[in-house]
């Protein structure tokens, strides 16, 4: 059995082509944003290979995570910050138990 490997070229194309009767009734449904922003949105997307890829159903960048650059990481919290998170969730009664999923005060 052959193996066939896209192009990122071939595989913008593709999603591109995929999307063309698309991109009309997604800025209907946000009609407060002007066809350039759209437009921006859509290149970066597809610049970072957040477009699903219609056989598979993955993104893009999932498939070939190697042919776009990777997403930064999210910015870790202090222990201060995560005990002082907690205190606020306890004071709230916001603290859910896993087992029974009931609050826990």
């Amino acid at each position: 059995m052959k193996s066939y490997k896209l192009s990122k070229t071939f595989a913008a194309g593709i999603v591109a082509a995929a999307l063309i009767g698309v991109l009309p009734s997604v800025q209907a449904a946000d009609a407060g944003k002007s066809r350039a922003q759209v437009r921006a949105e859509y290149d970066e997307a597809v610049r970072v290979g957040d477009i699903v890829e219609p056989v598979s159903g993955l993104k893009l960048n999932e498939v070939y995570p190697a042919a776009y650059p990777t997403k930064p990481a999210a910015a870790a919290k202090t222990r201060e910050e995560v005990k002082a998170e907690f205190e606020r969730a306890l004071h709230a009664g916001t603290i859910v138990n896993p087992e029974t999923g009931t609050k826990i005060n």
